[in-house]
């Protein structure tokens, strides 16, 4: 798939009445930065390039274990987690988590912005393994 039919496949999943609620700021179980990424993502131009269908499927149904584990009072929530994760990752290719929130370090290196997350896990089974970030000690 493409990373167009990726952020028009997410933001299908955002209906107008959310939308709408989005821009206003109230009434969703979402906190800032992922309502912010929502907003990115509707206001997001097209981009070029690729998008691995299976991998970000395979993201989804980690982060809904996770999600159902860690956050099972709040399933209205779990959309939105999902949806900036998955445009984060695959579209604007920046950290999942606030970058000050999770001490994300930013670094240019030969001309790229590398990411540096002291929380990155290794494991292929958690949803670092799709993040941007690297590893703080690589």
């Amino acid at each position: 798939m493409t990373v167009n039919e990726l952020m028009e496949k997410l933001r299908a999943r955002i209906s107008p009445e959310e939308e709408v609620l989005l821009r206003e700021g109230r009434d969703l179980t979402i906190n800032e930065h992922n309502r912010s990424t929502a907003l990115e993502l509707l206001a997001a131009p097209p981009k070029d390039g690729e998008a691995p269908e299976e991998e970000i499927a395979r993201l989804e149904d980690i982060l809904t274990g996770y999600l159902t584990e860690m956050l099972p009072e709040k399933p209205e929530a779990w959309k939105w987690i999902i949806l900036a994760c998955i445009y984060l990752s695959y579209v604007a290719h920046r950290p999942m988590h606030p970058i000050q929130a999770a001490k994300i370090q930013v670094r240019e290196e030969a001309g790229e912005t590398v990411y540096y997350c002291p929380m990155c896990s290794p494991e292929e089974d958690t949803a670092c393994h799709f993040c941007v970030c690297r590893n703080l000690e690589e």
